[in-house]
């Protein structure tokens, strides 16, 4: 089974399992093939309601003419089952192109395929013990835009401007760089205090001028004997 796949300006909707007549989906998938997708459901929908017939140049054996002329054939029928599930179908592909971002108003029918599907056995009626299978058919559409797709526009991305990013950090380093030295001098103050119970901590004028250490060291010498 070939089954088709989607380029950009196309989609596809598939059915399967559907209860009808390959021979006539393949008629009707013939007379509709590379016919604009509003056209194709308006045929459909005069073949629903038995307007206008489905012309057989093909699969025609006991087939009588039909009023009307449907591409110079004038052997034909009225699928309305057939019709049905090609309409069904369809919807699906339009959604799908619309989704895609395709215009529905601009597509066109450019592919069918209907491949056999699953026989299921059923029993004849009347008691009669020979089985009997029924048919099916995977149907699959593929609709495409008639006209090109228009180029999406990109949006110019606006310059980041590093230079003013880089500039506000390096204020807020300068900025935080003094609070953090008098965090440190006041825990090194609340140390102290925990070990001597005084308060050492310096005052405004003498916090970043410290009193010096004196130097002189008082000894006491032992005296001498006799």
């Amino acid at each position: 089974m070939a089954y088709f796949k989607a380029k950009e300006n196309e989609a596809r909707a598939l059915l399967l399992n559907c209860p009808i007549s390959q021979k006539f989906l393949a008629e009707l998938g013939m007379y509709i093939k590379g016919k604009p997708y509003s056209k194709v459901v308006a045929y459909l929908d005069d073949v629903i309601e038995m307007k206008r017939y489905v012309p057989l140049p093909r699969f025609n054996d006991d087939v009588g003419h039909r009023a009307g002329m449907e591409g110079k054939v004038k052997s034909g029928r009225y699928p309305v089952k057939a019709a049905k599930f090609f309409k069904k179908a369809l919807t699906l592909a339009k959604s799908n192109a619309e989704h895609k971002g395709l215009d529905s108003e601009d597509l066109a029918v450019v592919g069918i395929v209907a491949n056999p599907g699953v026989r299921r056995p059923t029993i004849q009626p009347g008691g009669r013990r020979r089985l009997r299978y029924t048919k099916s058919v995977h149907l699959e559409v593929l609709v495409r835009q008639r006209h090109k797709l228009k180029p999406k526009k990109e949006e110019k991305k606006e310059d980041k401007k590093v230079d003013t990013k880089i500039e506000e950090k390096v204020e807020a380093k300068k900025e935080s760089a003094p609070i953090k030295t008098e965090e440190k001098q006041d825990k090194v103050a609340d140390k102290a205090t925990s070990k001597t119970g005084k308060d050492l901590t310096p005052t405004s004028k003498t916090r970043f001028a410290l009193a010096p250490i004196s130097s002189k060291i008082h000894t006491k010498i032992p005296a001498r004997k006799g």
